[in-house]
């Protein structure tokens, strides 16, 4: 909105004055002159060129086969063992093919009346440590890891905490 003052008392001879808010130019505001040019469109599209991905580097190096349980351990193993402050019992072994982390065969202890599944763990060669798990009976640790070494045609059971070891025959 726009104020006028009135200077004259004569209202015919009034000329109007600017108030405090207004500049003293009368007349429609003006436009303010651009400062930069505006920027032509593009003429045609951008080309996209595809190239393929590159090629991986070829590995130089053998990738290594998992471990398997040697022939020589597979079948079903029997025999006496001795634990430090225990009477002695027998152990029934069937030992199976797989690689570390399978469960490789079943084990039974038939005078403890329990049993369970040995999980292999590492290998070499001539020997094996499995994890004894046992799922069936009472009168048996739960989990306790086995040594068993490949040796003369039998079957050496170690386990070092109690002390236990024993000379399986194969069945």
């Amino acid at each position: 909105m726009i104020g006028f003052l009135i200077a004259d008392n004569d209202a015919k001879s009034a000329t109007p004055t600017p108030s405090p808010t207004q500049s003293a130019s009368i007349g429609p505001p003006s436009t303010p002159a651009p400062t930069s040019a505006p920027t032509p469109a593009p003429t045609s599209a951008p080309t996209l060129v595809s190239t393929p991905p590159p090629k991986p580097p070829v590995s130089t190096v053998p990738v290594a086969t998992p471990y398997k349980v040697p022939k020589g351990f597979l079948g079903t193993w029997r025999g006496p063992i001795d634990q430090d402050g225990s009477k002695d019992y027998s152990v029934i072994v069937t030992i199976s093919s797989g690689i570390i982390g399978d469960s490789l065969g079943t084990v039974e202890y038939p005078e403890l009346q329990c049993g369970g599944i040995w999980r292999l763990e590492s290998g070499t060669t001539n020997s094996i440590r499995v994890t004894e798990l046992i799922d069936t009976g009472s009168g048996c640790i739960d989990t306790v890891p086995i040594t068993l070494i490949l040796q003369d045609s039998q079957l050496r059971y170690y386990i070092d905490s109690p002390k236990v070891r024993g000379t399986l025959q194969r069945s």
